[in-house]
């Protein structure tokens, strides 16, 4: 049975052995995390000394929010990673005497009760004792004297994944007491059945995190010329911090380049914006103060739009506000992913616009999302002012700017970079519902407020999506 479980900063995952397990941030910039793996018999031992448990001891809930148990998990890395074993060792005891007074039980015994767990029980063992060079899907199925799909099924239901990913697991386990033991990382790999050392690197970093190179730090001490081992807390396998999961950055480059190609595009319909301003009826300065001041195109054009069809000017800049107002919901989503300095949060907040938005959200990592953030803001700012400035200088001559189609460039380089992001069917029917909302109100409502109202589009969509949900599971 799967459990998920979502926490946030602080929390613990206590997880029994050979329990299968995965885990992801939930936030686009990544996450950080520390790992301590106390081997069995040292939790059953301190379980004997400290605790009336019978039985396998092992941990009740998979998730506890205990502050005093993180602090002392950090301790014990940071003596691990100091070389100081005697006070790692002590704060191990320590907090995992805590954890079992605090969670801790009996795991309950497997029975193997069915003639396939049986199969996929002697299936894990010969996998186990072969892992070197286990046989093929086929051969093991013929040796148990099942067929493939049965076994795969079989082992599914024990296991909760097939073989092939269990003997990877496996071998990274075994790798990592091979490790902890003073075997070469490269020996290590070729005594578990990896084709070389950067294939035990790559499935190293995945399951179990680690330093550059997908090995721990200690392992890379070892092979280095004159290095000596670092001392090893007995019964931890490995501990490690692990700086940024999210490794699948882009590079820097194209980035920048991305940025830049929305700043030109969008920049340039300032044009339009200034002659569209200049033919309202306001001066060349009160055009260059909304493009200065406000720099928000959806707003301003609202604004001499409305005063361009003979709108009263406070309606006008009631509609342009409530426009504007997505840009805080903007704000609100970029402060957790940008985490800029106290100090540069007023200026920054100037550029929190749609299009420095869906940039610094399209990126991977925080890094990504600072570049594209500033160089699409810079960008645009600097482009969209000069435009301003020659559209409202030059609003008689350039004429009609419908027939130049600036106008569309904004919307169209949004639209470009929001349709990759909509990957599910739910975040579709959200784009497509807000997108009917926002026309059919246009000709109704007041300027700024379809917008608006095209936001209900996505609770509505949650809405009947968890009564779906409810309606499948009474069933």
């Amino acid at each position: 049975m799967a459990v998920i479980s979502t926490r946030g900063a602080g929390a613990l995952a206590l997880v029994n052995p050979d329990t299968a397990h995965t885990g992801r941030a939930g936030v686009p910039e990544g996450w950080r995390y520390g790992a301590v793996y106390p081997s069995p018999d040292v939790v059953a031992e301190i379980a004997a000394e400290t605790t009336a448990i019978r039985g396998t001891p092992g941990f009740v809930r998979p998730v506890l929010d205990d502050p005093y148990a993180v602090g002392l998990v950090h301790q014990v890395l940071r003596a691990a990673d100091e070389g100081n074993a005697l006070a790692a060792d002590t704060l191990l005891r320590v907090v995992v005497t805590r954890l079992l007074r605090l969670n801790g039980g009996a795991l309950p015994r497997r029975e193997v009760r069915t003639a396939g767990a049986r199969v996929a029980a002697r299936a894990r063992e010969v996998l186990e004792a072969r892992m070197a060079e286990p046989p093929t899907l086929e051969r093991l199925a013929e040796e148990l004297g099942t067929s493939p799909f049965a076994l795969l099924r079989a082992f599914r239901e024990s296991y909760g994944m097939p073989p092939h990913t269990w003997l990877t697991d496996a071998r990274v386990r075994r790798a990592r007491l091979l490790l902890d033991a003073g075997t070469a990382p490269a020996e290590a790999a070729a005594r578990v059945g990896f084709t070389d050392q950067p294939h035990l690197n790559r499935h190293f970093s995945r399951i179990v995190g680690g330093a550059a190179g997908g090995v721990p730090a200690r392992a890379q001490e070892r092979t280095r010329r004159g290095a000596a081992a670092a001392p090893t807390v007995r019964g931890v396998a490995e501990q490690t911090a692990i700086a940024d999961i999210r490794s699948d950055g882009r590079p820097d480059a194209a980035v920048v380049r991305d940025a830049l190609g929305v700043g030109v595009a969008v920049g340039l319909s300032g044009f339009a914006f200034g002659v569209t301003s200049a033919g309202s009826g306001l001066t060349l300065w009160q055009t260059c103060a909304l493009s200065l001041l406000v720099f928000t195109g959806a707003s301003q054009f609202a604004l001499v739009g409305a005063l361009a069809a003979g709108g009263n000017p406070f309606t006008a800049a009631a509609g342009a506000f409530f426009l504007g107002v997505r840009n805080a919901f903007y704000g609100l989503r970029l402060s957790q992913l940008l985490a800029l300095p106290r100090a540069v949060r007023p200026f920054a907040a100037q550029w929190v616009i749609d299009e420095t938005a869906a940039v610094a959200l399209a990126q991977p990592t925080r890094r990504g999302a600072r570049i594209g953030f500033v160089v699409t803001g810079l960008s645009l700012y600097v482009l969209w002012n000069l435009t301003t400035l020659l559209g409202a200088l030059g609003a008689e001559a350039l004429g009609d700017t419908a027939a130049w189609g600036l106008d569309a460039a904004g919307p169209a380089v949004f639209l470009a970079l929001l349709a990759p992001m909509l990957r599910t069917a739910t975040e579709r029917a959200v784009a497509g519902l807000a997108v009917l909302l926002g026309l059919g109100l246009l000709p109704v409502l007041p300027a700024g407020l379809p917008v608006l109202v095209a936001a209900l589009a996505a609770p509505l969509v949650l809405w009947v999506r968890g009564r779906r949900a409810g309606q499948e599971g009474d069933r």
